[in-house]
Order: C-alpha cells, then structure tokens, then sequence
C-alpha cells in the first residue's frame, strides 16, 4: 500500500536497477499480479496492462496461471532449477504461497517444520514444500515478532546493524547465580528463624 505503487518505478524497476548497478547480486526470476488467487483478478483492466508492461520492461516472465495447482508447480518448477530449496522463506499473506484463511491460520510466525501433506495436489507453496520435508519461515505478524525477539519498531535514529537482541542471547554466568540463590535461601531460612522465635 506504502511502496512501489508508482506504475512507471515497480519493484521490478528498482530491482533492475540495483542490479545493473552491481549493489546487488540477484534478480527475481519471475514476478506474478497478485491479488485475488494470484491473478490480479481485482484488478482493474488498466491495472493489469501496467503489471505485465513493467514485467516486459524488466525482463521477468509474469506467472499468469489461474489454476492454483498448476501455480504452484509452475511456481515449484522456478524454485527448483538449480536443486532443492533447503527452506522456503514467506513474506506476507499470499494465498499462493499460505493457502486459504483456514491453511494460513495453522502457521505460526517465525520457524515452521514441515507437515505431512493434506491434499495430493498442494494449492499453495508452503503445503508444497513442506510435504517434501522443507521447514517454513513465515513472516507475518511483523510488529508481534519483532516484540518478541525484542527488536524496537520503527526506530529513530536506526540503530547499528548487528546490535539488536536478535543477534545475540544472554546468559547469566554460574558464579553469578550460585552465590545469588544461596543468599536468598540463606535471606529465607534467616527470616523464618526470626519469625519462629518471635512466636516463642
């Protein structure tokens, strides 16, 4: 909704460029027109000519079938060119890639193991791969993980790459410990003995 919603500078477009300018070393293979069942059907006419136009302009074929089987083979084909994917990463709520409400509801944010398939035929990628016993990672939720592994939203200024509590986990020493908890058992059995001389 917030980004790469000018037709004439897509993601595609800034992808194109960033790669021909060598600050990154990887292009999408394929695009599609998302949107309902992953055809761009709620789209407008004129907003699926200015999909496949920037598709054509950037030199990536346009996955355009409307068939959710036969998508994600189409799909799983692409993934597969050069060897099995070791984990397949999702971003967002696509119902290619999550299945329907009902499929995307049994993911949990973050690390998925595989699951053992529900349909011979897959109708979305994640059902897909993990019936081949490829793990998930699914990214949804955003503002819920990033409290979770304790990563400040929208921060201002943005801190220095590699500082956050993500990268890292803490641990209390023994010798900090030990001696810790005796104190408190000693504390506890001090106070219980004051208290049991009073009563006498």
């Amino acid at each position: 909704s917030f980004g790469a919603n000018r037709p004439e500078w897509t993601y595609l477009d800034m992808e194109k460029i960033l790669y021909e300018k060598g600050m990154i070393r990887h292009r999408s293979r394929a695009a599609s027109p998302g949107g309902a069942q992953d055809t761009g059907k709620d789209l407008t006419a004129e907003g699926r000519n200015l999909l496949a136009e920037a598709a054509r302009r950037c030199g990536v074929p346009l996955l355009q079938q409307p068939a959710p089987v036969e998508n994600v083979r189409l799909r799983a084909d692409i993934y597969q060119q050069e060897d099995q994917p070791k984990i397949f990463v999702n971003i967002g709520g696509a119902q290619i890639n999550v299945g329907d409400y009902d499929s995307e509801r049994k993911l949990s944010p973050g690390p998925n193991p595989p699951q053992p398939l529900e349909s011979e035929a897959p109708e979305s990628m994640v059902a897909y791969f993990t019936a081949l016993g490829v793990p998930t990672i699914h990214l949804l939720g955003i503002e819920r993980m990033a409290r979770e592994y304790g990563i400040s939203i929208d921060p201002h200024p943005l801190p220095e790459p590699g500082l956050s509590p993500v990268y890292y986990s803490t641990e209390i020493s023994a010798g900090i410990w030990v001696p810790a908890a005796i104190l408190i058992l000693v504390g506890w059995a001090l106070l219980l003995r004051s208290g049991a001389g009073r009563r006498v």
